[in-house]
């Protein structure tokens, strides 16, 4: 089935319901494009058991619940999502979120069921958080500014590429989950927190208010990053954690702040035609 709104708005009145409504078990292949869905009593598009379902080119703005709901396996493509009461855009396991924007939505701006791939896309200025990325989900090529927390990364999922600045703070991950070629900048608290068993690596953390990358667990592989101008530069609280070849330059509290038995830390050297190849660096 296809809604194609060719260009046209649908929008709501006071005591609404939601905007389109096909929420129901069983309801597969819906396609809806090419208009807006604003100012409903509920959400935008509800259709969270709607299947290898397709949303794309729709804006959905200023409705009191989400913005756009779509079921398991499904895509949203070159959406927006602004203004609504709950989160932006939400995409169950399997699905993709493909250059799509969400804005000054009250809770998430995009968030994810399991197993996501969020790309190319943008969280500016919502409330709870900018993507919040359920276990396994892929983030690639994405930015979350002046957001509560910029990426919340669960078990097993993957940020690269990816940029959070001027949200609380950037990265928050939980075990098993990583982060690479990533930049945290001008967060008022960490630029990364890792939990346990995370990779941190080849990053670039400045300006953050607390650490720039901080490790409160253990087993985590905090690698190849660069951080500067933040009150720490890295700080690790837990045991049998990996931590070489960084480097950090002016930052406020520490350098590197080590705490815990069991690091496995490489020598911290200040000059790179002495050191061996695991050697951190503090410019």
């Amino acid at each position: 089935m296809t809604l194609d709104l060719n260009g046209f708005a649908l929008t709501g009145v006071p005591g609404s319901l939601d905007g389109i409504h096909a929420n129901f078990f069983g309801v597969k292949s819906l396609v809806i494009r090419n208009g807006s869905v604003r100012e409903w009593g509920s959400n935008g598009i509800s259709a969270a058991n709607a299947a290898e379902s397709r949303v794309e080119g729709v804006l959905a703005a200023n409705n009191l619940g989400g913005g756009i709901e779509i079921g398991p396996r499904s895509i949203v493509a070159g959406c927006t999502a602004s203004g609504n009461g709950a989160n932006g855009i939400f995409a169950d396991q399997g699905s993709t979120v493909d250059h799509s924007t969400a804005a000054t939505n009250g809770l998430v701006g995009i968030s994810t069921g399991q197993s996501v791939v969020v790309i190319g896309s943008t969280a500016v200025f919502n409330a709870i958080g900018g993507i919040a990325a359920n276990a396994g989900t892929t983030v690639m090529d994405s930015t979350a500014q002046s957001n509560g927390t910029g990426f919340t990364v669960a078990t097993g999922g993957r940020v690269s590429r990816s940029i959070a600045r001027q949200n609380s703070t950037g990265f928050l991950l939980s075990d098993g989950a990583a982060v690479m070629d990533s930049v945290a900048t001008g967060n008022t608290d960490d630029g990364i927190r890792a939990a346990s068993r995370c990779v941190v690596a080849r990053n670039t953390t400045q300006g953050n208010t607390n650490d720039g990358i901080e490790a409160t667990g253990n087993q985590n592989r905090i690698e190849g990053n660069h951080s500067t101008s933040n009150g720490s530069g890295i700080s690790v609280f837990g045991t049998a954690n990996l931590v070489v070849t960084n480097s950090v330059a002016q930052n406020s509290s520490f350098a590197f702040l080590i705490v815990g038995g069991g690091n496995l830390v490489g020598p911290i050297s200040s000059d790179p035609t002495t050191a061996g190849p695991w050697a951190n660096f503090d410019q």
